[in-house]
């Protein structure tokens, strides 16, 4: 869908779970290896009694970075949507000289 600005502002969807936050310890995963991170589950490396990483399945991360750039997109654009451009023939001619 494109807004007024012509941008692509596409729909986030973000997953809640009524459910605990899967927890994992370090001494669980130094004890059982990868068998100790859940499938398709965000969950939380503790070290020290403190959450210190975050595990999230590689789908999720994929998408997070994607909504991320989309966003430093938007951000950029909006920043200079209003700056004087220069015709891109122009912008060619004082390259090549």
């Amino acid at each position: 869908m494109l807004d007024k600005t012509g941008i692509n502002r596409f729909k986030f969807s973000i997953k809640f779970s009524t459910t605990p936050m899967k927890t994992i310890s370090l001494q669980d995963l130094k004890r059982r290896g990868s068998k100790a991170i859940p499938n398709n589950e965000v969950s939380y490396l503790i070290v020290n009694s403190k959450p210190k990483s975050a595990i999230v399945p590689y789908e999720e991360y994929e998408a997070l970075i994607e909504a991320i750039e989309e966003l430093e997109d938007i951000k950029d654009y909006e920043a200079r949507k209003n700056e004087k451009s220069t015709d891109w023939k122009k912008a060619i001619e004082e390259i090549e000289e």
